[in-house]
């Protein structure tokens, strides 16, 4: 069936309610002042899968994240990481949950100050009591598999794009995340860095089982890439595979898909 816009629920007490649900938003609301970013948002994201958050600018799609990553707070609903409910939990319960969450920032967040290696390291140095061979091992695995090589003395400034976004994905990966959150990985980037930084995305998809919940606004690699969809609109959300979101009559769907110029792309996806 193609996919339908949620309806708001009331917050629940229990975890979710779809077995192979890794995360969950459920009726949230937040505004900014007099702006309403969400208003009754009900999203999930699936285990191991690869989740695209799709809208138009200011939609809150980065919002949507940090209040996944636990780094805002929603003004009511529920955010269920597994079968823990997050919103309320005080920020040291927060901390030992974010141990289970990577995130990529847009742009990187690189510290231009520190090299590479340094930047890579840091959550274990600040997070962990390994032995610096252990953390050097772990940075060298990490930047082994987002190939990336001879970068530990660089700084993030003698870096291309798609090198910075390859430290950056080391960085998010660390600590052996089971949910890597990922915020515009695509930006800045020239066609042949998207390719390869898309492939990287899935390869560690699928190599690690990990559950990506990413924002995107190229089109073309949410069609290649993406398990699942969730559009963001209205302050609410409307759910799919890629074929049941190129399916949904939804008019304002279509206006955003059209205005992309994605019609040939996702009749590719089906």
């Amino acid at each position: 069936m193609p996919g339908k816009m949620a309806q708001p629920d009331a917050p629940r007490s229990e975890g979710p309610s779809h077995g192979q649900s890794h995360v969950e938003v459920v009726s949230v609301r937040l505004a900014f002042g007099d702006r309403r970013v969400f208003d009754g948002l009900s999203c999930r994201f699936s285990h191991a899968k690869i989740s695209v958050i799709l809208g138009a600018s200011g939609v809150g799609k980065s919002t949507l994240l940090r209040i996944i990553g636990g780094l805002q707070r929603p003004d009511y609903g529920d955010v269920w990481i597994g079968e823990q409910e997050i919103s309320r939990l005080s920020e040291r319960q927060m901390q030992r949950v974010r141990s289970r969450l990577g995130m990529m920032f847009q742009g990187g967040a690189l510290l231009d100050s520190m090299t590479v290696f340094d930047n890579v390291a840091l959550p274990l140095r600040e997070h962990t009591r390994l032995s610096k061979r252990e953390i050097s091992d772990r940075v060298h695995a990490q930047f082994d598999a987002v190939g990336l090589k001879r970068v530990d003395a660089l700084l993030p400034g003698q870096l291309s794009g798609g090198m910075k976004k390859r430290a950056a994905l080391a960085r998010a990966m660390i600590t052996e995340p089971e949910i890597l959150l990922i915020d515009e990985p695509f930006s800045g980037l020239d066609p042949l860095a998207v390719r390869l930084i898309e492939a990287l995305l899935v390869e560690v998809n699928r190599t690690k089982g990990l559950t990506m919940i990413l924002t995107n606004h190229h089109i073309g690699s949410t069609v290649r890439m993406a398990d699942e969809v969730v559009f963001l609109i209205d302050g609410a959300s409307i759910h799919g595979s890629v074929k049941e979101i190129k399916e949904s009559i939804d008019p304002r769907l279509q206006r955003f898909l059209e205005a992309a110029g994605t019609g040939p792309s996702l009749e590719d996806a089906s």
